[in-house]
């Protein structure tokens, strides 16, 4: 949950084409798409875990290409925000937090966020995925560990989809009950290296069949503001046709700390 409203993007995304004429067919508020997607994975019987990022990055003129990091931010403590994110947990779905930008190597920063997001959810808050799936390995780890996070879900490929580099398991970094979840699939690098759905599909279908033959992990992280046909129509669809196509299968499909809770039972250090 990078951003809960659109604000900057109206002026930034202008430069894709057709962007005017779709911006000014917009609801309201088309980044706000929580029950949206509460109702999609309902109806494929199927939770996920909503990250949510409260970013601390101050603005610096002399520096427009970290403009967007510092614009258009939310607080957890939002009044809107915070029902949403009491919404989504009392539902069933996990909330986590999404560290931000700079957060992956500062201690102070993490555990602040998380003490912010937990003053709302009203319990202790279990993972985390670090904004840019930042990471200086093994610091940010450690810094994890210490504020209290049990698993990291930043661990994935920012230009491309699928295994490569990849481990295809969860692993405890540090032998003890500290996991890290490998991410396989981040919407925004399919979109930027696969060019129609028909091909995204595709490659999607060759990722859920490697995992299946594997008996692997399929991690993927999903934006929320891609739910929004009338901003994407081509991107919007993606979503739901990856989770139709990977339950074909009959996965086991769980939350990121059910997934972290299952490997410290069934596997904790004892291999694959």
């Amino acid at each position: 949950m990078d951003r809960v409203r659109k604000s900057y993007q109206y002026v930034t995304h202008l430069r894709k084409p057709g962007a005017l004429r779709r911006a000014l067919r917009l609801p309201k508020n088309p980044y706000w798409n929580f029950e949206r997607i509460l109702e999609m994975e309902k109806g494929f019987h199927v939770k996920s875990t909503f990250f949510f990022l409260q970013e601390s990055k101050k603005l610096n003129l002399r520096a427009p290409r970290e403009w967007g990091l510092s614009l258009g931010r939310y607080r957890f403590h939002d009044p809107e925000v915070a029902r949403a994110i009491r919404m989504i947990d009392s539902a069933g779905w996990e909330v986590g937090l999404h560290g931000s930008f700079e957060s992956f190597r500062d201690f102070a920063r993490l555990s602040g966020e998380k003490h912010d997001l937990e003053s709302v959810l009203g319990h202790p808050v279990a993972g985390v995925r670090q904004h840019y799936l930042n990471l200086e390995i093994p610091r940010t780890w450690q810094i994890q560990k210490q504020a209290g996070l049990s698993y990291d879900a930043s661990l994935g490929l920012k230009a491309g989809v699928g295994y490569d580099g990849i481990p295809l398991f969860p692993f405890e970094p540090f032998q003890d009950e500290f996991v890290v979840l490998p991410l396989a699939v981040m919407d925004g690098a399919l979109f930027s290296t696969v060019s129609d759905t028909s091909a995204r599909l595709t490659a999607l279908t060759r990722i859920v069949e490697q995992a299946e033959a594997k008996h692997a992990l399929l991690a993927v992280l999903w934006h929320q503001r891609f739910l929004n046909p009338a901003e994407f129509p081509n991107e919007n669809s993606v979503y739901e046709s990856f989770l139709r196509l990977a339950l074909e299968r009959e996965p086991w499909v769980a939350t990121s700390a059910q997934v972290a809770d299952w490997w410290r039972t069934h596997v904790g250090g004892k291999g694959h």
